[in-house]
């Protein structure tokens, strides 16, 4: 089980490189024109007037399939065809001779550069026209990706936990691996996931934040790699407000990838902690300390998902009821910077704190925005000191409060 907490952190890390890299290529490859991309992927200097030429021809021809694909009349069977499958039913809807025509003219202009080095730069630009920009290309295969590595390591870590069962002589035996591959089923079925997870013993869906989030991770790399990204009507059953149009093309970000990477890290290593915690005794609240260090690793690199996810984590291990409501307080905060303060409010709203240490009571006032009452009580807490100067300091809930000078 070790060895897999390493594997999911390292696959956690390296995702995130990676990321990074596809962008920062994309947004360079993106913003040339696809006669920069042919001149730099040929060593032939393009003919006086040649890029020109081609440049215009290209913008025409992409015109046209528009004016083409707006003028289309759908009707009904148009339209469920659309639904089952968008991308193939718009490829077959386009006019023929709209490809046709396209390659008469680059044909003749094939034809027009017989000097040296003319039709070599044509392919090049052809290329490069086809490769940008590259997000759209690049993007989708690095949420397969990351959806691969969270269902190899969660296959690996409840083949283990089988095997530690004392069923099977050897990790290698292949009845092992197919009675994984049957309880975890195929193409990220998270739901599935949860429940054979919860078989072994291990809450699952206690143990991770925003799970239907996590499930949207999985079914958009269904959409993309089955639908190039165009919405069908399953993904629209299921997708949270605004639910996008059915045949509309998904948003694809380096934003959403990073969220992604931290939620599979989140599920992966909260599934593995979970079911330590089943398998040891007395190991709750070193889990719980290991998933509170990475949450303040989280803080210090800006990472508030991943920082929300690892307080909450910690919570949810922990065996002392304090720490957990410390936990809960912290992983609030962190949504809060994320996602704005209405994002906690119903939750803090209906917080108990009566019976918990007055330190509690003064965050669900500041979590609340209710800044008189918290002034207030955090006077009395300073002066019976409850509340020291280096705490007053240091502590997470008060930044807002320094920021905006009330204490």
């Amino acid at each position: 089980m070790m060895l897999q907490i390493g594997s999911a952190w390292d696959s956690a890390e390296g995702l995130r490189e990676l990321v990074e890299v596809a962008e920062q290529h994309a947004e360079h490859v993106d913003g040339l024109p696809a006669g920069d991309l042919a001149d730099q992927a040929t060593a032939v200097p393009a003919l006086p007037g040649v890029r020109e030429s081609l440049e215009t021809l290209m913008a025409k021809v992409a015109q046209e399939q528009v004016n083409a694909l707006d003028a289309l009349d759908l009707s009904e069977a148009d339209l469920a065809a659309f639904e089952k499958d968008p991308h193939a039913a718009a490829m077959k809807l386009l006019p023929s001779a709209t490809s046709s025509e396209a390659m008469r003219r680059l044909g003749d202009l094939a034809q027009a550069l017989q000097a040296p080095g003319g039709t070599a730069y044509m392919h090049s630009f052809l290329k490069a026209t086809a490769r940008r920009p590259r997000r759209p290309r690049v993007f989708p295969a690095i949420l397969s990706a990351i959806c691969s590595e969270a269902e190899q390591i969660v296959a690996n870590v409840l083949r283990r936990h089988l095997f530690d069962s004392g069923e099977w002589s050897s990790l290698l035996d292949p009845a092992l691996d197919d009675e994984v591959h049957k309880r975890l089923g195929a193409g990220g079925a998270l739901e599935k996931w949860a429940q054979e997870i919860e078989r072994c013993g291990a809450p699952i869906k206690d143990l991770v934040t925003e799970w239907a989030e996590l499930g949207d991770v999985f079914a958009r790399r269904n959409l993309f790699v089955h639908r190039r990204g165009r919405v069908d009507a399953k993904y629209a059953r299921r997708a949270a407000p605004p639910v996008p149009e059915i045949g509309s093309v998904l948003d694809l970000d380096a934003q959403y990838l990073r969220d992604a990477v931290d939620r599979v890290e989140l599920l992966t290593i909260g599934m593995t902690f979970g079911l330590i915690k089943v398998k040891a005794e007395n190991v709750g609240e070193m889990l719980a300390q290991t998933a509170a260090e990475s949450a303040y690793a989280a803080a210090e690199a800006g990472a508030l998902l991943r920082e929300e996810g690892y307080h909450h984590l910690a919570g949810a291990l922990s065996e002392a009821p304090l720490e957990r409501e410390r936990h809960r307080v912290n992983a609030w905060l962190a949504r809060e910077a994320r996602l704005g303060p209405e994002s906690v409010q119903a939750e803090v709203d209906a917080w108990e704190t009566d019976a918990l240490p007055s330190v509690f009571r003064l965050a669900r006032l500041i979590l609340l925005r209710r800044d008189k009452e918290g002034v207030a009580l955090f006077k009395d807490l300073v002066a019976d000191g409850t509340l020291t100067p280096d705490d007053v300091q240091q502590w997470t809930m008060f930044a807002r409060w320094r920021e905006q000078q009330l204490i």
